[in-house]
């Protein structure tokens, strides 16, 4: 706590001397003549004065191609909360704790996070004396989502626009598109833009041959060198999953990859010379590993060597994500006294406090079976009525209880809730309304006991994964601490995550996507920030990765085994609160505990 105290106050002592009005933000970006002068941007000079405001608790990297100076952490800003005040107070606390790399999108929520930087950064900017040339904008634009995509026919910006994933979203990167969305991003954000990203092209290949994808990056790449020329940006780069699990998914999608290098090659094309890509943005966390250690690019390098040797400012995207999907680091949990805490110690003991008593591993078993023996007893009856009622559902359409056992390894929490209540539970209701209205009795009493056994699953299930994951958490706690002595020095879990990705080559800043003020104090408030040492950064991104990974292939048994042993897991973790509380609130906030 103390070290983000002595930041705080490095940088109100620098303010006292640079406190002034600043109309940086807000400027005309033509002049008399209609020409567009050279927006505002960061520069090295300017990064490196933000830089020198914080001591070595908040490393900056100097990005090489740039010369700019930019913090280990960047706020991923697409998803800022919705409250002007909530999202003002989340960045004042980001750039107050040394954060300068603001990551943004055009396209999210038709870009509302840009929005919301224009209307708060101008007064911020003023109230703290900083300039715009000290904070580094970049921004993702390509991939539309559904809402906009649907009405693309009537949007002139979106007259070349590709469905993909089945229409479920959009993608463009023609001329029309690039122009429109980098001038409705200056207009949104009353300033220039540092770093326009082209995000996902790889989503392309879904449709495209490679060659046609390079033609298509190629043309846009020649416009966003064009509109560096004219100053509205600075610079461009790619946001791209590469070659990581994301991307390949299944042995049919591998081809589906870009290579870093051949994008280099393009860029260098567009520009006749030496080009304005001075950014990638790439996935590396515990579970994707790939940038770092997969041999993909041409000479048996890696992404990152790649990127390294050619100076690029990278950025780390998802660098909180341990498990799979959705399930980060972060929630919304609170002491009772308000104070932010490490959210999955606390919901590690609730957990155990909520199923207390309920010997989740036999009640699942036992409620599995008694659906499965339904299922199956379906199967014979609808043998015996399907000629005199064939408005009946098939016993494939009444067998949920089976499908969850052949998905339960590609599920984590968050993909079983989806499929309970997207796809189980409106089908099964439908379902069972069929057999009532068009079946037998006898087929009717059935019915009442398979839906009530289908629900029982549902929720019993859940909470072994519930207890599973928060198990998981605690587990990798311990892992990183033990291969990476360097975190035991941070208390929380989303600390030792965001530095175990901190190092290798190129030292990228590590993309958080921070909801709140108290996210972003817990944080850069716990202790050091440095990257680890190349021996405890190799563990981590080896044995560590490895041994999660399994985790994500875990069968049933295995998952029930490991809930049967988590009470060392609960006691720990309850002990843990207790230090943690202790340290920071004089031990007056006691957690919940049974």
């Amino acid at each position: 706590m103390m070290m983000h105290l002595r930041r705080t106050a490095s940088i109100h002592r620098a303010l006292l001397y640079t406190r002034r009005p600043t109309r940086l933000f807000c400027q005309s970006y033509s002049d008399e003549a209609g020409r567009s002068p050279r927006a505002r941007v960061a520069t090295a000079e300017g990064t490196s004065r933000f830089a020198s405001r914080f001591d070595s608790s908040m490393p900056f990297q100097r990005v090489p191609k740039t010369s700019l100076s930019v913090s280990c952490i960047t706020l991923g800003a697409a998803l800022l909360p919705k409250s002007a005040a909530d999202a003002k107070a989340t960045l004042r606390s980001s750039i107050e704790g040394g954060i300068n790399s603001i990551d943004l999108s055009a396209t999210v929520l038709d870009g509302a996070s840009q929005q919301l930087i224009g209307a708060e950064l101008p007064a911020l900017a003023t109230e703290l004396g900083i300039q715009r040339d000290e904070l580094v904008l970049s921004s993702r634009l390509g991939v539309i989502p559904n809402q906009r995509a649907l009405r693309y026919k009537s949007d002139p910006a979106l007259q070349n626009m590709h469905l993909i994933e089945g229409g479920r979203r959009g993608y463009d990167i023609s001329a029309e598109y690039l122009r429109a969305e980098i001038s409705a991003s200056v207009a949104r954000l009353q300033t220039g833009l540092d770093i326009v990203l082209i995000q996902e092209p790889e989503l392309l290949l879904q449709h495209f041959s490679h060659d046609q994808v390079f033609s298509k990056l190629l043309n846009a790449f020649s416009v966003l060198e064009e509109e560096c020329k004219q100053g509205r940006i600075q610079g461009y780069g790619i946001s791209s999953s590469f070659a990581t699990p994301t991307a390949a998914a299944s042995s049919s999608l591998r081809q589906n990859t870009l290579s870093l290098s051949s994008i280099l090659t393009l860029a260098e094309k567009a520009a006749g010379g030496a080009s304005r890509l001075m950014c990638v943005q790439y996935p590396i966390n515990i579970l994707e590993t790939e940038a770092a250690r997969k041999p993909s690019e041409p000479g048996n390098q890696t992404l990152q060597a790649i990127a390294t040797k050619h100076g690029l400012m990278q950025l780390a995207i998802r660098p909180l994500k341990t498990m799979v999907h959705r399930n980060h680091l972060f929630s919304k949990s609170t002491t009772p006294a308000g104070q932010y805490v490490d959210p999955m110690m606390y919901r590690l003991v609730d957990t155990a406090d909520e199923h207390a008593g309920k010997d989740i591993p036999t009640k699942v078993k036992e409620v599995i079976n008694f659906t499965i023996a339904l299922e199956k007893s379906y199967a014979t009856m609808y043998d015996k009525f399907k000629a005199q009622y064939p408005e009946l559902p098939s016993p494939q359409r009444l067998s949920w209880v089976s499908v969850l056992l052949n998905n339960i390894p590609r599920m984590d929490l968050e993909t079983f809730k989806l499929f309970a209540s997207a796809h189980v539970l409106p089908d099964l209701g439908a379902a069972v309304e069929i057999v009532n209205q068009n079946g037998p009795k006898e087929l009717t009493q059935w019915a009442v006991k398979y839906q009530l056994g289908v629900k029982t699953t549902m929720e019993r299930y859940e909470w072994l994964l519930e207890a599973n994951r928060f198990q998981d958490i605690f587990e990798l706690r311990r892992d990183l601490d033990r291969y990476a002595p360097e975190l035991q020095d941070n208390k929380w879990t989303a600390t030792k995550a965001i530095r175990s990705v901190l190092s290798g080559t190129g030292r990228p800043s590590a993309v958080v996507g921070f909801r709140s003020a108290p996210q972003v104090k817990m944080v850069l408030s716990d202790g050091p920030l440095q990257p680890v040492s190349e021996a405890s950064y190799n563990a981590v991104m080896d044995t560590v990765s490895t041994q999660h990974l399994s985790m994500l292939t875990s069968s049933l048994s295995r998952q029930i085994e490991r809930q049967m042993n988590s009470s060392k897991a609960k006691e720990e973790a309850t002990q843990l609160l207790l230090n943690s509380n202790a340290d920071t609130n004089g031990g007056n906030v006691p957690p919940k505990t049974s």
